[in-house]
């Protein structure tokens, strides 16, 4: 399963704004990757307003992940 877009956006923002922090490099390179982050917040939010259009779940792929993390967490706890 794949991250929905508006919350892969988020984390490259936040990469971006820890990229921030390396010497030189960092002050150049993270506008960029944080407004590509911007980017796919955008994208992400586009594709909702589409599946609204169509009358789908505009959550669906969050739902998804929530249910798949969970199932996860439930494995690792009955490993212990």
């Amino acid at each position: 399963m794949k991250l929905p877009k508006t919350i892969t956006g988020v984390f490259i923002v936040l990469a971006g704004a820890g990229i921030n922090y390396i010497p030189f490099v960092g002050q150049v390179a993270a506008p960029y990757i944080m407004s590509a982050g911007a980017a796919m917040i955008g994208v992400g939010g586009i594709a909702k307003v589409m599946r609204k259009g169509k009358g789908e779940d505009v959550f669906e792929h969050e739902k998804q992940l929530a249910q798949t993390i969970k199932t996860k967490m439930k494995g690792k706890k009955n490993e212990h």
